[in-house]
Parts: C-alpha cells; sequence; structure tokens
C-alpha cells in the first residue's frame, strides 16, 4: 500500500502503533516500509497465502479505518510475489546504505 499521512507526525506516531500491533501477526512472513516523503510510505507485507492476507485485511480493518478517518490516504494493491531476491548477508544497514 501507498499510505499519506496528513502530516509527519501522524506518519511517525501510526508507524509506531500499527508496527506494534501488527507486524507479524496474521501468519505475515514478511513486512517492510520505504519512506518515500516526510509524511507517506510505501509499505509492503507478504502473506504464505490468500486466505492469510485476507485475514489480516479484516484484523486491521478498524485500524485502517481510523487512519483513514485521521486524514491519511491509503492506496491498496494487491497481487501474487512473482519474483523475489534477498542476498543471504544482507542487513537493514546495507539496505539503509550505513553498513
Amino acid at each position: 500500500a501507498k499510505v499519506t499521512f496528513a502530516n509527519e507526525l501522524m506518519k511517525k506516531s501510526v508507524l509506531a502503533f500499527m508496527t506494534r500491533e501488527t507486524d507479524g501477526k496474521n501468519n505475515m512472513s514478511m513486512s517492510f516500509r520505504a519512506d518515500l516523503s516526510a509524511n507517506s510510505i510505501l509499505l509492503v507485507q507478504l502473506f504464505p497465502s490468500k486466505k492469510d492476507s485476507d485475514a489480516h485485511d479484516k484484523a486491521v480493518n478498524e485500524m485502517v479505518t481510523q487512519i483513514k478517518e485521521g486524514g491519511a490516504r491509503v492506496e491498496q494493491m494487491e497481487g501474487e510475489v512473482s519474483n523475489f531476491f534477498i542476498s543471504g548477508n544482507l542487513t537493514l544497514d546495507d539496505l539503509k546504505g550505513s553498513g
């Protein structure tokens, strides 16, 4: 999903909450976020099956509704992973360019 928040404070607050409450839940295999700007992110969450993804969507639906009511725009995207690679020794510091 691409999420555009009303401001940077909303972004930081929502991400802190959602990370604590949703990451790794509902059989989530992987989650990562890329900062697109001070108030927007690209959120990618991977699940082993459509059933698990749908269960997660249902579980977080009320939270997402409240985030939208707070002024955020959520553009959800969905599809199967067609290609995936990650180096065996890759770290988050490497991805951030600080490793």
